[in-house]
């Protein structure tokens, strides 16, 4: 009988033990992808135009966001601020679109989402 309380008593400590490694081991995990900054605000120029990403921080969600902005390269005037936002641990570029002046943002989450320059604006499509 005491062989039996001691085998029951050392299961459920070593469950317990596990349970806690695995729920120690998800909230590190999970807190690490809400802060990483694997993504790098690059500002890059095509057609007279600077596209600049750029980084925001939410404190009441504790995650950084990206967002960007389109500046008219000879002026610095602004032409178009995005007013949309990506986590910055899902995103994974924000470019213009091979030979054109569309903006092509590629994020885990959300797939590819396109701004299209038409009529010397963009749109998102």
């Amino acid at each position: 009988m005491t062989k039996k309380v001691v085998l029951i008593g050392s299961l459920i400590v070593a469950a317990l033990l596990v349970l806690s490694a695995g729920l120690y081991l998800g909230l590190v995990v999970f807190n690490n992808d809400m802060t990483d900054d694997s993504f790098e605000c690059v500002e890059t120029e095509k057609n007279g135009f600077v596209l600049k990403p750029y980084e925001t921080y939410d404190e009441s969600l504790d995650m950084k966001f990206v967002s960007f902005k389109i500046c008219e390269k000879s002026s610095g005037e602004e032409m178009f601020i995005c007013q949309d936002r990506y986590r910055s641990y899902d995103l994974h570029s924000v470019s213009f679109a091979g030979d054109s002046c569309d903006i092509i943002v590629s994020s885990g989450d959300v797939g590819d989402i396109v701004y299209k320059y038409e009529y010397e604006s963009w749109q998102k499509q």
